[in-house]
């Protein structure tokens, strides 16, 4: 009898079941129980896809929460992490809407059904809108017109109606970055080996990030330790601005620092005809959001985080210094790299 000799038991005897398991962080996810002793279904759309879960201990269950038959794979499921999102700044409204609200609603109702113990919802910072600010847990969430930070706002007031019936904690993520990123880690990347990433009001605004193993250990202690319908803002401490990430990054690949300027005050008159431009299925330059993201001063607390759980993620630097030896540039970015560095 071979014995698997654990670090955390704290899930020994629990079954978890992970959607988006497939993904960048529900990957991640799915490794931090499987540690922590649960025995864990991993909820994939095709499992031929599933390449980060090699050799995982997780079992495998194909399904997709807009269409599949939940009942079945949440049969004696003790906890839910709800990871699966339609994510990205290019995704439509009807794509974000289809997975993140009509998605959540489904897995909300059927977890209820199946008496699930407790139900962690990942959502997001960009609930609280794009504008400059300081932000707690109570802070007002806000729709801008943004469909993913929209859609996600919609997912927590359904998380919300279902307190009575389900015993649901929000933990919602700075940016998340890993070497395992497939979304905005390659696309920054490329950006800068080509020359195109803008340093909006000179790359002073601070880039608000956290790695990807600090989420799952948040949600890991947040299913053990959180208060009932508990919210946690995850995000890296220390202040790293998108100068700063975007020379670290130069430096690791050699590649040229971006001197591409940008003042958002000059860009903004033009994104009324760029959302035009969108409704017409042509991509515009930017989006209001890309262009908030990129130039608005935001500041998250993570205190109740601390208090609460006694977690405190890694400093915004480190974060980013541990992506940068395990990622890969892909091969389409290398070329123009190296053409950068001997310019």
């Amino acid at each position: 009898m071979n014995v698997v000799m654990r670090a955390n038991v704290a899930g020994l005897g629990q079954i978890a079941l992970v959607t988006g398991a497939a993904g960048f962080l529900g990957a991640a996810v799915v490794r931090m129980l499987v540690a922590r002793g649960y025995s864990v279904r991993a909820m994939v759309r095709d499992e031929a896809k599933a390449t980060r879960l090699a050799g995982s201990e997780a079992t495998l269950v194909a399904g997709d929460i807009t269409g599949a038959d939940l009942e079945s794979a949440l049969a004696g499921v003790d906890v839910v992490v709800h990871c699966a999102a339609a994510t990205g700044i290019r995704k439509t409204r009807a794509e974000c809407e289809a997975t993140n609200v009509d998605g959540t609603r489904r897995l909300l109702d059927a977890s209820a059904r199946a008496s699930v113990r407790r139900f962690i919802h990942v959502s997001s910072l960009s609930v609280y809108g794009m504008k400059a600010g300081a932000f707690d847990e109570r802070a007002p969430l806000r729709k801008e017109g943004d469909p993913y930070g929209d859609t996600k706002v919609d997912a927590e007031a359904l998380c919300a109606s279902f307190s009575r019936a389900l015993d649901v904690v929000v933990v919602r993520p700075a940016l998340i970055i890993g070497a395992e990123d497939t979304g905005f880690f390659p696309m920054f990347v490329d950006m800068l080996a080509r020359g195109r990433f803008p340093l909006v009001n000179g790359g002073e605004p601070r880039a608000r990030v956290v790695h990807v193993d600090d989420v799952a250990e948040i949600i890991g202690r947040a299913i053990e330790k959180a208060p009932r319908a508990a919210v946690y803002n995850a995000c890296a401490p220390g202040d790293v601005s998108w100068r700063h990430f975007a020379d670290l990054v130069c430096e690791r690949y050699g590649m040229k620092k971006p001197s591409f300027k940008l003042k958002a005050s000059l860009l903004r008159p033009f994104l009324f005809l760029f959302a035009q431009l969108e409704r017409l299925g042509l991509r515009p330059v930017m989006r209001t959001a890309e262009l908030e993201f990129l130039s608005e001063e935001r500041r998250y607390d993570t205190a109740r985080a601390q208090s609460e759980l006694g977690f405190v993620a890694l400093a915004a630097d480190a974060a980013i210094e541990r992506v940068l030896p395990g990622f890969r540039p892909a091969p389409s970015s290398a070329p123009a790299a190296k053409r950068r560095a001997r310019a």
